[in-house]
């Protein structure tokens, strides 16, 4: 678990980055997901920076009422000029596919 320090109160805020790529890439995988979520999905929910701008990018693509998964995020991701994001969400798709196996029992 990362520790993030909060600028309003100087304490100290129990974060997890995997577990911030695991929900928005359980997004990409079952896009029909941000119906139930998308009340509730907010980029300031996450700590770390680069899952609040994937957060912000899966929220326009929903915005637009196009499909959200790998592709749909990295090609809208490049044209919000959100260039650091593509390392980050390949290195996301192989942890929620790997997640995914884990959890189906496949190893």
């Amino acid at each position: 678990m990362t520790k993030r320090t909060d600028k309003t109160n100087a304490g100290v805020i129990p974060s997890d980055t995997d577990l911030e790529k695991v929900v928005l890439g359980s997004l990409m995988l079952e896009s029909t997901l941000i119906h139930s979520w998308i009340q509730d999905l907010n980029p300031n929910l996450f700590f770390n920076s680069e899952t609040m701008q994937t957060c912000l990018v899966v929220l326009e693509l929903y915005r637009e009422n196009t499909s959200i998964d790998i592709i749909t995020v990295s090609q809208k991701a490049r044209e919000m000029k959100k260039d650091n994001l593509e390392n980050d969400i390949s290195i996301l798709d192989k942890k929620i596919k790997r997640f995914h196996r884990l959890i189906k029992g496949n190893k």
